[in-house]
């Protein structure tokens, strides 16, 4: 079994779907476009799967 800090990887998540986001608003080719788009609903996805993980109390 493996605990992971949900809370960094939505944070590191965050960030590369705005990275995406920044990159798509300085694409010139609609492939571009399109490939940044796609990654950037994945991100999206992610992190919505990440926050619906149950959790669990740890105490320290």
């Amino acid at each position: 079994m493996r605990l992971i800090d949900a809370d960094t990887l939505i944070e590191e998540l965050e960030t590369r779907a705005e990275a995406c986001y920044r990159d798509f608003n300085r694409a010139k080719y609609k492939v571009d476009k399109d490939i940044l788009i796609e990654a950037n609903v994945g991100y999206i996805k992610l992190i919505g799967i990440v926050k619906a993980m149950p959790t669990v109390d740890l105490e320290t």
